[in-house]
């Protein structure tokens, strides 16, 4: 929660003050070297409890350090970066507090300076210096972090925001740099997101990367809660190649967060694309043969009223290698289509509006009495009457 502008004003002077004089007395004399830059090299050359130097240092950054001179206002930030670096790794609750709310109100409050942020927070970055803020990763709102475990990923998560409202694409280069490695998984869903955000063309290059997270084992025998949230990529880009791999995460129970992190990216899959999700089943269909009601929820997310998904769902619904029950779910699902709510780093609960809703529970209405007219699925006669039961329109007043 953000405070006041005026109160966040008064904790960023005080750690701003605080941090400067700090840089003084540890600088040397005669040299010509800025505070900001004297106080990083000093921390990492004595090894003080603060130079905690991320294992990207130098790697995975995207580009040597900036010949270019920030500007007054990045400046400002970048001082304002370094200052919440010293008090995060003071481990006190009440002063980590504070320079989160100080950042959260600097890089996102109002009157911000998208630019100035975007440079100081990629100059911050090289530097690879990290701090833990004491949180866990939680989603919020259209995919934004309300909470970040470390600054770093924190920093990543405002740089991916700010890069959209300016039309700059640091984050994006960023984003190709740490993906090129195995470092953080909360990087990396950050990260993912980013490049999501950025480049619309993106999609092969993220299943890919999915495809490289599912399969690191030091990953997967520990999963964090950035790699769950990152399986939402998967419903996002409609990565068809990596359905066999949600299969086996939701045919296991026993590893109860990847059983159902494997389980909502299916369901989002399915809601994002039913079209892909038909066909795949069509083309598969032993795919959750051992979970047929699960099959059946993927197939009912489908469009009726488009022509190209209720002829394969009608072909289904012929099928007698499926079971009437499994195929009686599908006509059920039509109707009351479920799904999981929550905040995702990027899927989005679909949009409806009760004149869309009413529509589509009148054209439902309509097939039924076509499939029940045409005696078209007789074994499935129960599930249809059913069907016409629960989209009947009300009586007219």
């Amino acid at each position: 929660m953000k405070k006041s502008s005026l109160l966040c004003l008064s904790i960023l002077l005080c750690l701003l003050s605080a941090w400067l004089l700090r840089a003084h007395y540890s600088k040397p004399s005669g040299t010509g070297t800025t505070e900001v830059g004297v106080a990083h090299q000093e921390r990492v050359k004595t090894g003080a409890p603060d130079a905690v130097v991320s294992a990207a240092a130098n790697e995975d950054n995207p580009a040597a350090p900036d010949t270019q001179p920030l500007s007054a206002a990045a400046a400002t930030i970048h001082a304002a970066l370094e200052a919440a670096l010293v008090e995060l790794q003071s481990g006190d609750p009440a002063r980590r507090e504070a320079a989160l709310q100080m950042l959260d109100e600097l890089l996102s409050g109002a009157g911000h300076d998208a630019k100035a942020a975007i440079d100081a927070i990629m100059a911050f970055l090289r530097s690879g210096r990290d701090a833990q803020t004491g949180e866990e990763f939680v989603v919020g709102a259209e995919g934004l972090l309300d909470h970040a475990p470390t600054l770093r990923s924190l920093l990543m998560d405002h740089l991916g925001s700010l890069c959209l409202e300016a039309g700059q694409t640091e984050a994006l280069t960023l984003a190709h740099s740490v993906l090129g490695k195995f470092g953080s998984t909360d990087e990396w869903a950050v990260c993912l997101r980013n490049t999501a955000w950025l480049d619309a063309k993106s999609g092969d290059f993220l299943t890919q990367k999915m495809e490289q997270m599912l399969s690191h084992e030091a990953w997967l025998k520990n999963p964090t809660r950035s790699f769950l949230e990152s399986f939402d990529v998967i419903g996002s880009v409609g990565a068809t190649s990596l359905l066999p791999r949600l299969e086996q995460f939701t045919s296991n129970q026993e590893m109860a967060n990847l059983w159902r992190a494997g389980t909502v990216a299916l369901d989002q899959f399915a809601t994002n694309h039913p079209l892909e999700t038909l066909q795949y089943l069509q083309s598969h269909p032993e795919f959750l043969q051992d979970r047929p009601l699960q099959r059946a929820d993927l197939l009912a997310k489908a469009d009726m009223g488009k022509s190209d998904q209720r002829a394969l769902v009608e072909a289904y619904l012929q099928n007698p290698k499926f079971t009437a029950d499994e195929r009686g779910k599908v006509i059920d699902g039509l109707a009351l289509q479920g799904g999981f709510l929550s905040q995702n780093l990027l899927t989005r609960p679909q949009a409806i509006t009760p004149e869309s809703e009413q529509l589509r529970i009148a054209m439902l209405h309509d097939l039924g009495n076509q499939w029940k007219g045409s005696n078209r699925f007789p074994d499935l006669n129960e599930y249809i009457d059913n069907l016409l039961l629960t989209t009947q329109p009300p009586p007219a007043e």
